[in-house]
């Protein structure tokens, strides 16, 4: 199912460059937006011009506005070197122009674009609910409408599917409220994609529907594609293959059109799944040929991700499982790069941060009305009672900022400490589970005929296992710092002549960690590491003593 990404409204658009460049900067933007998913050069030469223009006059605002269109452009042509360009741009306005939130938020909306188009989802997180709580306090609805959409898509590719129907539900809402029909129309189609996600056909059928409407009121076809890829999918899930073949089709044609493989691919996936479905095997191979074919000329990622799968329980289900292992393994690759449990967890803290920063922004407003009644009441009552009254204020508020910030410094630990026992234990089973399937690829690849084929898994093998390296150490020691920052020096103070590793163990043993936890982050043996405790505990100087070395090393 795929989601929409929304831009601006369309209404009389003249694509005459000797008509558009008589209008001022804030018309040509504003023309340039609504020509988006029409026609991508002529959005392209708009806010070019704009951007000139603006910096020749030293318009930041349309400067900026016009930067972020170029942004939206280029990444979606996966350009994103074009894209870090105008961002970078962006950036310089920002610091020139201090106070202007709409600028900043700009910078931070096109970075939180640029990496969710390219599958770094932790750091989209951070810059787009950041771009949100700025564009909600410069009143910029319809950026505000983008930005809650990418955050749906966002959530959406990460399978938190409660989460991302949220943001696609307040999409939905502000735009009817702002009347922003192709707001509305990708909001429908983001709905209807959770829905059918959650096995619920009519009511996905329904909004795809209701979105198809208005995309061929306004003439998009770029996004029509999509809706007739999902509702292809929609009619399949219902049982009516007749409308299915008709959709898809009608979905190929236009994607021919427009040149839009990675749509295609997808659909050509969707058939296959269709025509395996309904037991015509050789329908099945002849488009999973051709989505293969496809994905690979074009590099197309998630399309490679969904093709790996399919092929995966198609071999398995022919019973060919030295073939289903061979296109699981690649499926498991890419799913691991893109799906870490990990980043989930810390798109709900940036989702944490931003709702509690909205509470922040409501108790100081607030705090701003009480204010001013208080003044008033303080003008009625005698000098004597209101400077009481306000000593008392004041004692008590400082009381209770103690008392919060004492509460937020063990909560941040609190916090910081269970990011270190989830991050601890994720390597280690990522670390275990990547070296079981490096074993198995090896022992796979030592019953193979065919030497192309023995080659190709020995070369995964070796891959995987190079994967285990010095890089999970020292993001785990980051963390690990960032918990105990001062238990390096200390132990380096008391302890001068530990080496490197010794070190490394000392940091491990510091969170109780067995020699077997060891042993699955650094591929050490387990009686390889025994042999170092014992060491530890000469140059610590507590070989004769009673003291557990664990109980040593916590103690520091």
């Amino acid at each position: 199912m795929v989601p929409f990404f929304v831009f601006s409204r369309i209404d009389n658009i003249n694509f005459e460059q000797s008509e558009w460049k008589k209008l001022d900067l804030t018309e040509i933007n504003k023309l340039a937006e609504n020509t988006l998913f029409i026609d991508f050069s002529k959005a392209l030469e708009m806010a070019s011009y704009v951007t000139a223009e603006a910096r020749a006059s030293n318009n930041a605002d349309q400067e900026t506005k016009a930067l972020k269109i170029l942004c939206e452009i280029y990444t979606k042509k996966g350009d994103f070197d074009q894209t870090i360009k105008y961002t970078e741009r962006i950036n310089q306005l920002a610091n020139e122009y201090k106070n202007s939130k709409y600028i900043v938020a700009c910078y931070n909306y096109c970075y939180g674009l640029l990496n969710l188009e390219s599958n770094d989802f932790v750091l989209s997180g951070d810059y787009l609910f950041k771009a949100l709580t700025l564009f909600e306090n410069s009143e910029a609805v319809i950026e505000q409408i983008k930005t809650l959409t990418l955050i749906g898509i966002l959530f959406y590719k990460q399978r938190s599917y409660d989460k991302s129907m949220q943001f696609y539900q307040q999409s939905l809402e502000l735009s009817r409220l702002a009347h922003f029909d192709l707001g509305i129309a990708a909001s429908l189609n983001n709905i209807a994609a959770v829905k059918n996600t959650l096995h619920e056909y009519i009511e996905a059928n329904k909004y795809f529907n209701e979105a198809l409407y208005i995309n061929k009121k306004f003439n998009n076809f770029k996004w029509i594609i999509i809706n007739y890829l999902n509702l292809g999918v929609i009619a399949g899930k219902l049982g009516d293959y007749g409308q299915q073949n008709l959709n898809f089709e009608k979905c190929i044609s236009l994607c021919d059109s427009l040149k839009n493989y990675e749509i295609k691919a997808q659909c050509y996936i969707n058939y296959a799944t269709s025509y395996i479905e309904r037991g015509d095997i050789y329908m099945a191979r002849n488009y999973m040929e051709k989505a293969k074919d496809l994905v690979n000329k074009e590099n197309i990622v998630n399309s490679k991700l969904s093709l790996f799968e399919l092929l995966t329980s198609y071999y398995l289900v022919n019973k060919d499982t030295s073939k289903a292992f061979i296109f699981n393994a690649e499926a498991t690759i890419i799913r691991d790069s893109l799906f870490s449990h990990n980043n989930v967890q810390q798109l709900y803290l940036k989702e944490f941060a931003y709702n509690l920063k909205s509470k922040e922004n409501q108790i100081k407003l607030q705090a701003e009305r009480q204010k001013w009644i208080l003044l008033v009441l303080i003008s009625i009552i005698s000098l004597i009672i209101a400077l009481g009254y306000l000593f008392f204020y004041k004692s008590k508020v400082k009381l209770e900022k103690s008392e919060q910030e004492k509460a937020k410094a063990n909560d941040a630990l609190l916090i910081k400490n269970k990011e270190l026992t989830s991050k601890t234990l994720f390597i280690s089973e990522k670390n275990k589970a990547l070296t079981d399937v490096a074993q198995q690829l090896k022992d796979l690849a030592n019953t193979m005929i065919n030497d192309e084929d023995r080659r190709k898994v020995q070369y995964m093998s070796n891959a995987l296992t190079r994967h285990n390296n010095e890089d999970e150490w020292e993001e785990f020691e980051l963390y690990f710092t960032s918990v105990y920052p001062e238990f390096n020096e200390k132990i380096r103070s008391i302890h001068p002549d530990l080496s490197p590793a010794e070190l490394k163990l000392c940091t491990f043993l510091k969170l109780n960690m067995s020699s077997k936890d060891i042993s699955n982050i650094t591929g050490q043996q387990i009686t390889s590491l025994e042999v170092a405790r014992s060491r530890l505990r000469k140059k610590l100087g507590i070989t004769n003593s009673t003291t557990n070395l664990n109980t040593y090393i916590n103690s520091i």
